[in-house]
């Protein structure tokens, strides 16, 4: 007996043991689970078991695994505490405190305007609660420079962090020490997210 027939015997062998400790007859095994190779060898499967796993997951082998929430530079406001914090992914950088926190809504936003030394376009209000005479839209006495300090990021149009003299309704948004709104400024983008909790 050579080396193929031994082996192809001994496979045989092994496929009717297979089958008689099995409960299962062998003439109902199905097709594509058993199959004889070129070379008399008989290869037996099973298909492998599907995994599900959620969008929010990555796979990794067979190991799901958590993708995180934030990569990069973000800025994330804590309105229990009043503080806001420079994320570079899930790790805070610096962490800040400051006025007018109980003023933002919670939700997920982004830095959608930067700018320096801006000038503060004030409304109606704001010369009504000083017995001013108010002027036309777009009148240049309506621009205060200096209300908003030197640097100002915007979450919306009516939303600034603001490092100007003091915070006030009229301007609304969050007010930070100089400095710190400097430190935001240089390592914030445009874009970049915020999440206010």
């Amino acid at each position: 007996m050579n080396f193929l027939q031994w082996r192809s015997t001994l496979g045989l062998f092994a496929l009717s043991l297979l089958c008689a400790c099995s409960k299962t007859p062998t003439a109902s095994l199905p097709q594509q689970n058993a199959q004889w190779l070129k070379d008399g060898m008989i290869a037996i499967s099973r298909p492998v078991p599907s995994i599900r796993h959620s969008a929010s997951q990555e796979m990794l082998g067979f190991m799901p695994i958590q993708a995180p929430k934030h990569s990069g530079a973000w800025v994330a406001f804590d309105t229990s505490k009043n503080t806001l914090s420079i994320m570079n992914g899930e790790k805070a950088l610096s962490v800040i405190s400051g006025q007018g926190f109980e003023n933002l809504k919670p939700g997920n936003y982004s830095i959608v305007h930067k700018q320096k030394e801006a000038l503060w376009y004030a409304p109606d209000a704001y010369f009504t609660a000083r017995n001013l005479p108010i002027p036309a839209k777009g009148d240049r006495s309506r621009f205060r420079r200096g209300a908003l300090g030197d640097f100002v990021l915007y979450l919306d149009k009516d939303t600034p962090i603001y490092s100007g003299p003091v915070w006030d309704a009229e301007i609304g948004g969050v007010r930070l020490e100089e400095s710190d709104v400097a430190k935001l400024y240089s390592s914030i983008e445009v874009g970049s997210s915020v999440e206010v909790r």
